[in-house]
């Protein structure tokens, strides 16, 4: 039966086990990298031929060989395929561009819900729900750096979703977990560092979503939350720059 396909042929959306079928393949081709089946210059099967052999869908390939080119792997060369780059990586900035490239997803995917989530918070919050909102951002900007301001940073925002009145932003939170703020995911990889002054940029960033929210301005809450998403993806794409040379 071929990689990916349920016994009825249908594609199935996650492999047995617990991961997409994007990191399935993501990691066979990696590991056929590594294992010098596909060498330095070797260009890789076409989309076709990788549908073909493994059973997944177009947008799964595309994805696949997306995150190899992020994480330094493979390059694209217009009209002709993707290849092994010469020259790979070491193994540990490839996990670290990895590490980078999975917090600017959760960087893209919080943008589509707490944009929306401090506009509603803004218009629905009740005067003690303000007071929180308030109380939280001061408990980040009196917090130590490290763990206790990770922790701070990720009550503001889940008073903002309190703040909505709609219990299913806060489930969003709970789905992330200790995956909401990059700071926590970076400082436990210690190959990760992080960039200097990113304290103090953030607080000022979390003071500008507080005063729109208790301010009743919608659009400076949606604005607000919508700057300090798009800057974060920012940051830690510079960072995956760098790491590529």
């Amino acid at each position: 039966m071929p990689y990916g396909q349920s016994p009825i042929g249908r594609v199935v959306t996650l492999a047995e086990d617990g991961r997409s079928l994007t990191d399935r393949l993501r990691d066979t081709l990696a590991a056929r990298i590594e294992a010098d089946r596909l060498k330095p210059g070797d260009r890789l099967p076409t989309e076709r031929e990788l549908i073909a052999e493994f059973g997944v869908s177009r947008t799964v390939v595309r994805d696949a060989l997306s995150r190899l080119r992020e994480q330094g792997l493979v390059e694209s060369r217009q009209g002709s395929g993707v290849y092994v780059r010469d020259g790979l990586l070491p193994p540990s900035r490839a996990e670290s561009i990895a590490t980078l490239s999975g917090i600017i997803q959760t960087i893209e995917v919080r943008a589509a819900i707490e944009i929306e989530a401090a506009r509603l918070a803004s218009v629905r919050a009740s005067s003690e729900q303000r007071k929180v909102i308030g109380a939280r951002f001061e408990a980040l900007r009196t917090a130590e750096m490290g763990v206790a301001a990770e922790t701070a940073d990720l009550a503001f925002h889940r008073s903002i979703a309190h703040a909505t009145n709609n219990t299913r932003f806060e489930e969003f939170f709970d789905f992330l977990g200790g995956r909401t703020i990059p700071r926590a995911e970076l400082r436990a990889r210690r190959s990760l560092d992080i960039p200097e002054g990113l304290d103090r940029v953030l607080l000022e960033e979390h003071r500008r979503i507080r005063d729109a929210i208790l301010a009743n301005d919608a659009e400076a809450a949606g604005e607000a939350m919508r700057y300090h998403l798009t800057t974060s993806r920012e940051r830690y794409a510079a960072l995956i720059r760098a790491r590529q040379g």
